[in-house]
């Protein structure tokens, strides 16, 4: 490393800040499931307030940037971006709710939850820091009395974040946030469709004698 990257390393170490990360619905990608795929019906996803007032907040793992905290309100971020493919799935759409009543009016009632996440910070050329992080969600689809009938992890693994000089690193890692976890819902989504395929009864063939 040359002495300006070194000298920058410092000076990020000896200045603590936090760094704000805020929910941008412009920041998802433009994917959309195939209609084929889609399903009748609407779907519920189900969260408390204390859920999404979830906000995570840590510093990295490694020595780059490490006097720098980072919030990520990831309880908004689970609940839209679940919303957002959930309601792509479903013909009807998808609403959003803390209120568990009238379940029977849709199809699936989904709870979705960020779980884990961590991130560091690495120079990728001489002034410009890239950044790599992984998190995992959880998924739950719920029968109308808030078990969980099907219920999975998803795990981004780790994803690594191209350094910009016009966008701070933090913020490029915020936005790559929105397109990960849109990307674990849509892995949920798939799951949930092939399991209420699954447990929906085939329709009766015709009866001996019918036309």
């Amino acid at each position: 490393m040359s002495r300006g990257a070194a000298t920058l390393g410092v000076l990020v170490l000896l200045s603590g800040c936090t760094t704000v990360g805020r929910y941008e619905p412009k920041h998802f990608a433009e994917w959309r499931i195939a209609a084929e795929k889609k399903l009748d019906g609407r779907a519920l996803v189900l969260t408390t307030p204390e859920e999404d007032a979830y906000v995570w907040s840590g510093r990295p793992t490694g020595f780059v940037g490490s006097a720098i905290t980072l919030t990520i309100p990831f309880g908004v971020l689970a609940r839209e971006s679940a919303t957002r493919v959930f309601g792509d799935l479903f013909t009807g759409g998808a609403a959003a709710s803390n209120e568990p009543s009238h379940v029977s009016d849709y199809r699936a009632v989904i709870s979705p939850r960020v779980i884990a996440f961590q991130h560091r910070y690495t120079w990728s050329s001489l002034f410009t820091q890239s950044s790599e992080f992984s998190l995992s969600a959880r998924v739950s689809l719920l029968d109308a009395h808030g078990a969980a009938r099907f219920e999975k992890t998803y795990d981004s693994g780790r994803l690594e974040v191209p350094g910009r000089e016009d966008l701070p690193a933090a913020e490029s890692l915020v936005r790559a946030v929105h397109i990960a976890i849109q990307d674990l819902m849509l892995q949920a989504a798939a799951d949930v469709r092939a399991e209420l395929v699954r447990s929906t009864p085939a329709p009766a063939g015709p009866t001996a004698g019918s036309p």
